[in-house]
């Protein structure tokens, strides 16, 4: 083989994915922006860079004393914060969009290095990437998934020994990860897996626990202390247990919700095509070879994935080599060894291209300009499909009115981020802050199921900010003691009769 430089300015496929995407982010769609954490976690930024100080208590809600808060995703937020005061939105915008189009290219050059071959990595680094892009939001967990790649390639590039520098880059990679979203935990639950299971394998094969398996416990422990060092120590890794194994409030969320396979969901659709392909490989001589090490974290992130299913996109990645070895061995069955030949040929000067190294960072420093200098980038809005600009404007001009209002989690990080500081919620998107005493009988209350009318009593709310789709909407529309004084396809606003 050709030393790799002769590929450098050969572009990769690698290199294509990148940009075959770019012309998308001139679509400039406020989707990437429709998500109500998008508008908290930018106004979280702004407070915290105006305090100079990471927050410890809630900005948002109206109760007094502030409650206490672990802002867990703190770095996420001022960095995009950053971003915004350098260039406006439509900077961090272009940024998160130039992540989001990563995600495929890190499955792919994984894939290739794993020697898996040239179309079955091309077909399900594509594939990946369609499902990825029921996140395609301006949220911290689109780091999740990138480092998840970045973890689980470094595992198998390394898991019969790690490295010298597997004890600087992993540890550094989970303590900045801990600081921008709880993902971290499942990258150390893979890791801690597939040792595990390979501590088995050798019981099982009678061998001794050698010097590499010893080595990677070590590294496992520095990188699960390395996720301490957070502002908030245990508190965070409490949260995040709290999280995942008590707050039952999440499954009110769509994306917090089962797989749903009637009807098919994309989603389901890649959750049946992991199973169907894995259940294949049992039936064929040629199918990887199984093994704890390998069947551990795929069981456990396959159980994530059907009971919640935006964890599917963490299987997607936990699943990658096992299921591109299984498509391999059935096209083996179905090529000709010259064809095959061919391709190994092709995929070798693909796993030595280095093009991408410099043509992604020079598309994006062309692209980026190009993009805040144009008009979709004026265009941008942050909660756009959440609330419109004249509800904003009613409510700003009335602002003595919306005291204690009661919002709905679609439209109360978007109220926060147009009306702060001085305008105050008393529901958003954090279900790990509210937990089930707070959130249970105000979804019950937002579709007014019994007892509702008391927690609208309770609430002592001076005003109501809803959508159209919650069946409170036409009660109040019916309540003697409320009026309807505003409504728009996006806001229905309800203040007390006098």
């Amino acid at each position: 083989m050709s030393s790799p430089a002769k590929y450098w300015f050969l572009p990769g496929i690698a290199a294509m994915l990148f940009l075959v995407a770019l012309p998308e982010l001139f679509r400039s769609s406020n989707d990437f922006l429709k998500d109500p954490a998008t508008a908290r976690h930018l106004r979280a930024g702004e407070i915290m860079i105006e305090q100079g100080a990471i927050l410890q208590n809630d900005p948002f809600g109206v109760d007094q004393p502030p409650r206490p808060w672990v802002a867990f995703e703190w770095l996420f937020e001022v960095a995009v914060a950053v971003l915004v005061r350098a260039g406006g939105l439509p900077l961090a915008y272009a940024i998160g969009f130039l992540l989001f189009a990563l995600l495929p290219i890190l499955l792919w050059r994984f894939l290739m290095q794993q020697q898996i071959s040239l179309p079955v990595a091309l077909l399900y680094s594509l594939g990946a990437s369609l499902v990825f892009r029921s996140h395609l939001l301006l949220r911290p967990v689109l780091l999740t998934y990138l480092l998840m790649i970045v973890v689980v390639a470094w595992w198998y590039r390394y898991r019969e020994a790690p490295d010298k520098w597997s004890w600087v880059v992993l540890p550094l990679i989970f303590a900045f990860w801990a600081n921008i979203h709880g993902g971290f935990a499942a990258a150390l639950l893979f890791l801690g897996l597939s040792i595990l299971g390979r501590l088995i394998d050798y019981r099982i094969q009678r061998r001794p626990v050698d010097h590499a398996m010893m080595t990677w416990l070590a590294v496992l422990v520095i990188c699960a202390n390395a996720t301490l060092l957070t502002p908030h120590g245990w508190r965070l890794h409490q949260l995040i247990w709290e999280m995942v194994f008590h707050i039952k409030s999440f499954a009110y969320w769509n994306e917090f919700r089962p797989l749903q396979f009637i009807p098919l969901t994309p989603l389901a659709l890649a959750y049946l095509f992991i199973i169907g392909v894995l259940a294949l490989g049992r039936l064929s001589a040629h199918s990887i070879r199984w093994s704890w090490e390998l069947l551990l974290p795929l069981i456990l992130f396959l159980y994530f994935g059907i009971k919640v299913q935006r964890h599917v996109m963490l299987l997607l990645v936990v699943a990658a080599v096992p299921v591109c070895r299984n498509l391999d061995a059935c096209l083996n069955l179905l090529i000709s060894p010259s064809l095959r030949q061919r391709l190994q040929r092709w995929a070798e000067i693909e796993r030595h291209n280095l093009s991408h190294l410099w043509i992604i960072p020079a598309a994006a420093a062309i692209v980026i300009p190009c993009f805040l200098s144009g008009p979709g980038a004026k265009s941008l809005r942050v909660g756009d499909q959440n609330i419109s600009a004249a509800a904003i404007e009613f409510i700003r001009a009335h602002r003595s009115q919306f005291q204690r209002p009661l919002v709905t989690t679609w439209n109360a990080g978007a109220l926060v981020y147009h009306l702060a500081p001085d305008f105050r919620i008393t529901f958003d998107d954090r279900t790990e802050f509210y937990g089930d005493a707070r959130l249970k009988p105000y979804i019950a209350l937002l579709f007014t199921k019994p007892g509702w009318e008391k927690t609208l009593r309770e609430g002592a709310y001076d005003s109501i900010i809803l959508d159209h789709d919650f069946i409170l909407v036409e009660a109040l529309r019916h309540a003697p003691q409320w009026q309807l004084v505003y409504e728009d396809p996006y806001a229905v606003i309800f203040l007390p009769k006098p």
